[in-house]
């Protein structure tokens, strides 16, 4: 179950599968706005709430401040809201950036939260055996189907000790020199073949990094448009994985209109903040 904490005063919003967590994050959160309530009062120093009566004193400012936190964390804690989502955030319809490496704890718990919450899962990637064993490894139960679309030759050959036989699971090889039109023109025939009425879908996407790399912006922004324009039609939602990298500021502004959620990591927490 995932956890939602949102604040009044801002657009941050975060996430977590632990309330503790969560709260923490609040607390941190709310003392950012009203850091200017911690005062010098004579040789001590003091802290006032914004939301009632409480307020402390002590003469060490770390132990204020810690004091102060906690006590904000106590108003947040009732507004922690149980079940939510992430991609509740944009109507379960558009493209969610995630701002953390592929290959990193952060990505895999995303991506079990949007698999885990789809009847149509389809995952582009470079490491089919690893996010087939995560999935394995986490899900309480397969999607009613799960298609990993690759460009690794022979994607389980070798040492893979799962037995998918009875799974509704697909894999699909995918031809590097097709390029990222022909990857989004095997993602809609996907959607195509095995959507029906009414299904959750998400699509899981490991390699823009890859395709900016070995591309021009304008290829690059044209796969990411018509995918957009395809997944939109179905109301599916897309999760992305590209940690920040300098060399792609100018890649990431040309894209900014077609992502609809920008979200990052803060202490084991997803959050997102507001633009600007």
């Amino acid at each position: 179950m995932v956890r939602r904490w949102s604040c009044r005063h801002c657009g941050f919003t975060s996430w977590s599968d632990g309330r503790a967590r969560l709260a923490r994050a609040a607390g941190a959160h709310l003392f950012e706005h009203h850091a200017g309530r911690v005062r010098k009062a004579d040789f001590r120093r003091q802290w006032a709430c914004p939301y009632c009566d409480t307020s402390g004193t002590a003469h060490d400012e770390g132990a204020v401040v810690d004091a102060f936190e906690r006590h904000l964390r106590e108003h947040a804690v009732g507004e922690i809201e149980a079940g939510a989502h992430i991609a509740d955030e944009i109507g379960r319809n558009g493209n969610v950036l995630f701002s953390v490496p592929p290959e990193s704890n952060a990505a895999d718990d995303a991506r079990v939260h949007f698999v885990s919450g789809s009847d149509l899962a389809i995952v582009v990637t470079k490491s089919p055996k690893e996010r087939l064993r995560l999935f394995h490894r986490r899900l309480g139960g397969w999607p009613d189907r799960t298609v990993v679309v690759t460009t690794q030759r022979r994607p389980l050959a070798g040492s893979f000790d799962i037995d998918l036989s009875d799974a509704p699971v697909e894999l699909v090889e995918l031809d590097r020199r097709l390029g990222p039109r022909g990857l989004g023109e095997t993602v809609s025939r996907v959607i195509d073949a095995h959507r029906a009425p009414g299904q959750r879908v998400s699509v899981g996407i490991d390699v823009l990094y890859d395709i900016v790399d070995a591309s021009d912006l304008r290829t690059s922004y044209e796969f990411v448009d018509m995918l957009s324009s395809r997944l939109r039609e179905v109301s599916a939602i897309a999760h992305i994985y590209m940690a920040p990298r300098p060399q792609l500021s100018s890649v990431l502004n040309v894209l900014e209109g077609r992502i609809d959620l920008r979200v990052g990591t803060d202490s084991d927490v997803f959050v997102t903040r507001p633009r600007g």
